[in-house]
């Protein structure tokens, strides 16, 4: 089946179902919508995975959160659901590879909040955006000045070259590429929940990370 364009979605839910994966055995919660806006009728996948890990919320956390967001009455014996609150449910497609072809990656839309940092807690990080980008203030919006008239006109600059794909191999080469992503300015809310999809899909927490999941995070750095 081709994939849909990557992108949200609206959809009724119209299936639920409580199990364990095969091999590991993890618990997960698998949902069934159907779209109703975005894109022609068809069948959306969400899979939660009720992992006790993670950093700041663990996933188990975030899937029990997003349960309730939609409705979810609490008995996972029967798994019903409020039908007003799990109608019209945002939903988010993005594309990942499999075997060399895309495949869709459902999510419900939305996101978290995390617990508000305490002021110690902000100024830590303060120190280590300091370390990675140093205090330079950052430039303000607008034409920059017009450099004064040389003397002679300067040759062209040869063309450059073609860019190629940072590599991504730890924490701070996926966090440089969410700045670079969103011009310096990234919202950490969006990186937590990234690092916690990543660690979900993979039942890993963050600490287990290897090159390969960071890599995974650097390819969410997709302002929405």
């Amino acid at each position: 089946m081709e994939v849909r364009p990557q992108g949200r979605y609206k959809g009724d839910l119209e299936e639920a179902v409580f199990g364990f994966t095969e091999g590991k055995g993890t618990p997960e919660v698998t949902l069934r919508f159907g779209i109703t806006e975005g894109a022609e009728p068809g069948s959306a996948y969400v899979r939660l995975y009720l992992v006790p890990k993670g950093e700041p919320k663990t996933a188990e956390q975030i899937a029990l959160e997003q349960l309730a967001r939609i409705g979810f009455k609490g008995d996972f014996t029967t798994m019903e659901f409020d039908t007003e609150k799990s109608a019209g449910v945002e939903l988010v497609l993005k594309h990942e590879e499999y075997q060399g072809k895309p495949k869709e990656k459902w999510s419900i839309g939305g996101g978290y909040m995390p617990t508000q940092a305490a002021p110690d807690q902000a100024r830590a990080y303060n120190a280590k955006w300091k370390a990675m980008f140093g205090a330079k203030p950052s430039t303000p919006p607008g034409r920059p000045a017009a450099p004064p008239p040389a003397s002679r006109p300067a040759p062209p600059p040869p063309p450059p070259d073609a860019p190629s794909k940072p590599v991504i191999a730890t924490k701070g080469d996926a966090w440089k590429a969410w700045c670079a992503a969103f011009n310096n300015e990234p919202d950490t809310a969006k990186w937590a929940a990234a690092v916690a999809e990543v660690g979900r899909d993979n039942e890993m927490v963050e600490s287990q990370f290897t090159a390969k999941q960071w890599d995974a995070v650097a390819g969410m750095a997709l302002p929405f």
